[in-house]
């Protein structure tokens, strides 16, 4: 899972960052290493907090076998998001959880 071609939709495309982006895509290329099981839902909470600028809060999760990471990292913008990456086998996808 998650070694085909990767897209992203219009909505993550037009909210969220290059590097934030490009950060989520290395966050699932470091778990497969460590463990080529995953879900095949991803899911990535973007949220900061007002006391920490330019900290983006990245809680990264999935439901099957369970699993939730925190990572924080100095960005040039935040944004508050919930994006889902989904593999269907063929192709992954990188949606906001509104495009879904």
């Amino acid at each position: 899972m998650f070694d085909n071609q990767r897209y992203i939709t219009r909505g993550v495309a037009a909210e969220i960052p290059p590097e934030q982006i490009a950060l989520m895509w290395a966050i699932i290329d470091v778990r497969l290493l460590a463990n080529p099981k995953l879900d095949y839902l991803q899911v990535f909470q973007l949220d900061y907090a007002n006391e920490l600028p330019h900290v983006q809060i990245i809680t990264h999760t999935q439901e099957k076998p369970r699993y939730k990471n925190e990572i924080r990292a100095s960005v040039a913008k935040t944004v508050c998001a919930r994006v889902y990456v989904i593999d269907d086998g063929t192709y992954s996808t990188m949606m906001l959880s509104s495009d879904y």
